[in-house]
């Protein structure tokens, strides 16, 4: 949730699968849904996503780069706004990491 152009606390991603918390800078999701530990991404604020084009009123996206660790440069962030009034400065959203990486395969 972004609380209005004032909120300055850092976006927190989800940890990617099999990460350990204890050696990442983390902190538990505040207000969230879900109860996890996610990956503390001090280069941007929760209140930057609030210039993401297009109308309040309708889902918005934002991609963002994550830090090389732990995402080992093959991951990016999907920041999902949710529709809201134009007059209501709180701002709900989903955050998300998206992996790439080679599998096994025959």
């Amino acid at each position: 949730m972004v609380q209005g152009r004032d909120d300055e606390r850092p976006m927190v991603f989800p940890l990617p699968p099999e990460s350990s918390p204890q050696m990442l800078n983390t902190a538990d999701f505040n207000n969230a849904t879900l109860s996890a530990p996610g990956l503390v991404f001090s280069k941007m604020n929760r209140s930057m996503v609030l210039d993401v084009i297009g109308p309040a009123e309708e889902s918005r996206l934002q991609w963002s780069e994550l830090p090389q660790n732990p995402f080992n440069g093959t991951a990016i962030g999907a920041i999902v706004l949710l529709p809201r009034s134009s007059e209501n400065p709180t701002q709900e959203i989903l955050l998300c990491n998206i992996g790439a990486d080679w599998g096994a395969s025959n």
